[in-house]
This record gives structure tokens, C-alpha cells and sequence, in this order.
């Protein structure tokens, strides 16, 4: 009698594209405050609500839930309404993770966590676990073991480069991110050269980092090397500029953008532009800028702080800057 073996191979896999848990985190027994953080993945079975729009809050003990399915789509969007309506509460940051080598691609987002924009810890339902973002240039999301912020389990940080233009991110390591919401204001650095800032900067620089913490201007201070700032929060570069500078002083704005978009801003630096020489805030580089009669903008920059050894002449020209506004 001959002997046989059938091998018979199972294979399971999760669908990326098929419906998603989502289950959103609260702190009150009504889940109506701002979540704290939002969690989707893809899992082999899902169980829905019965009534998508009026979800059963749920206690895990040291905080509140509602879980349900939705078809999720790249950027923060589902089929059901219920992202935007979680996520016009408060302003949060959104981790899409992807399958290896598929990121950016519609059909191929695995997970996504999402948690509201702020250093406070924050449990899951049932007390297992917590995270605590550290907010600054880059955002750190540390998550724990345990309830209360104390055991560290992982740790992932997000780069400002990394926010994409709207709610299309820039794909690093398989991860996108991006805020919903009102983003952060600019911090901002105004440089004078008189010990009460009370005439016009020289300098204004701006950095959109996730988090501006001051809640005031600060007061005029010398930063140890004989210049003086102002620092504070702005929402928009270009007004703070305009409130700064005045009507009378000429100044030239220049913006870095983290992407080729350039939707959002992540550095600006503002130049006083009256052609005479300005040391930087560090007291050991310069710069001097002006705007000629023809309306083009020069700036040139300095290795050292009495404008004798440039290292940059950028020029341009009254048609690119009026094209530039």
C-alpha cells in the first residue's frame, strides 16, 4: 500500500481595507468631552454599534469608551462621520502606520492612534496601560504599562518634517502624521539692539514647533551676549511681522517649509531691511538686508558679527517677491 502526506497550508491575513475598530477614549462617564486619544485596528472580526450615532459609553474602570467599525480612509476621514466629529473637540496629532514599503498608500494603512495635543497622562479604559506626549520641534509619545505614567514600554517620536500638506503626510518609516484641529501658534524670537526692546528688531524669528508654551510676551532680556529679545506666540508670521515692524520700517520674510507643498511653515526668519549691519543673536554672525529702488530684496549673511566675511548673497528680484504674497 503506498503511503501519502497532503500538507495543507492556512493562511490568515487582515484586510487593511476592510472595516477598522475604532475605539475612542474619554474621560467623563458621558464620552462628550474632547477624547483623549483615538485608537483604529485592523482586526480579523469587528462589532459594530447598534446605533453608530447614539454609541453606548462604556466604563473600563479609570476611564471611558466607545468602540465601534468603520471603513477608515487615509488622511483622518470614515465612512460614518464619526473621526470629524471626534476630532473638532480639541486639536490632536494622527499616527497612520502602514504595511512595510506600502506607506502613503490608500489600501494599505494597518493602524492609527491618535491622541489629543498635550503633555497630560492619559490611561486607556481599562487601566492597563497610558501615554504622555513631550512637546517641543518634535513630539515624543511615550506609552506605559500601567495606568499612571510610570512604567516606559515604548517610546516614538514624530518630526515637525514629517507633517504633511492638509492631511497628506510625509511617509518616514512607514508613518505618517498630521494635526487636526488649530495648529499650534509660532514661537517666535524678536532680537533688539537697545536694552528695553523698545525700538524696532532687527530680527524676528519664528519655529512652528507642536506647542508654543508661553502665555505672554516675555519681558525684554539680554540673552548673555550683549543682544536683547522678546519671546512669545504668534498664529500668523506675517501679521506679527506687520505689528512689529510697523508701516515705516522695511523688513523681507523668509519661510522654510518642511515639504514641497509648502502648506505649513516651519521656520521664518524676518530681516530688518535697512541696509545696515546687525549682529545675531548669538553675537557671532551677521547680517545685513535692504530693498533697492527696483524693488528687489538683498540679503547677505556674515561669519562674523561686524558684516567683514560673508558667506551668503541671496537676491530677488520685485517680480518673485510680488509673485511670492
Amino acid at each position: 500500500m503506498n503511503a501519502f502526506v497532503i500538507w495543507v497550508f492556512a493562511t490568515a491575513w487582515i484586510n487593511v481595507t476592510a472595516l477598522k475598530t475604532i475605539v475612542v477614549t474619554y474621560e467623563d462617564s458621558s464620552c462628550s468631552s474632547p477624547a483623549t486619544s483615538v485608537k483604529l485596528t485592523s482586526l480579523l472580526t469587528c462589532s459594530p454599534q447598534a446605533n453608530h450615532f447614539e454609541p453606548i459609553c462604556e466604563s473600563g474602570g479609570t476611564a471611558f469608551s466607545v468602540s465601534d467599525c468603520i471603513n477608515y480612509r487615509r488622511g483622518g476621514w470614515d465612512d460614518l462621520g464619526i473621526l470629524s466629529d471626534v476630532l473638532s473637540k480639541s486639536t490632536y496629532l494622527t499616527v497612520e502606520t502602514y504595511v512595510a514599503g506600502r506607506c502613503g498608500q490608500w489600501d494599505s494603512v494597518s493602524n492609527v492612534a491618535i491622541y489629543r495635543l498635550d503633555e497630560n497622562c492619559y490611561p486607556n479604559a481599562a487601566g492597563t496601560e497610558s501615554h504622555q506626549l513631550t512637546l517641543g520641534h518634535s513630539v515624543t509619545i511615550t506609552k506605559y504599562s500601567d495606568a499612571t505614567c510610570s512604567n516606559v514600554a515604548t517610546t516614538t517620536t514624530v518630526q515637525e518634517a514629517v507633517l504633511g500638506a492638509s492631511h497628506v503626510g510625509v511617509c518616514v518609516d512607514d508613518m505618517t502624521g498630521f494635526i487636526t484641529g488649530t495648529m499650534p501658534d509660532l514661537n517666535f524670537v524678536a532680537n533688539y539692539d537697545d536694552d528695553t526692546c523698545s525700538n524696532t528688531p532687527n530680527r524676528l524669528t519664528f519655529t512652528q514647533d507642536f506647542a508654543c508654551k508661553f502665555t505672554t510676551d516675555s519681558p525684554c532680556q539680554s540673552n548673555g551676549v550683549s543682544r536683547f529679545t522678546v519671546a512669545g506666540c504668534a498664529k500668523d508670521f506675517s501679521a506679527k511681522a506687520a505689528e512689529v515692524f510697523g508701516a515705516n520700517s522695511p523688513y523681507v520674510i523668509v519661510a522654510d517649509y518642511p515639504n514641497q507643498w509648502c502648506n505649513d511653515v516651519e521656520y521664518v526668519t524676518v530681516y530688518s531691511a535697512d541696509g545696515l549691519c546687525h549682529a545675531n543673536e548669538d553675537d557671532g554672525t551677521s547680517f545685513k538686508a535692504f530693498i533697492t529702488a527696483e524693488g528687489t530684496a538683498t540679503i547677505l549673511l556674515y561669519s562674523d558679527k561686524a558684516c567683514m566675511d560673508m558667506v551668503s548673497n541671496t537676491n530677488v528680484d520685485a517680480n518673485t517677491l510680488s509673485s511670492s504674497l
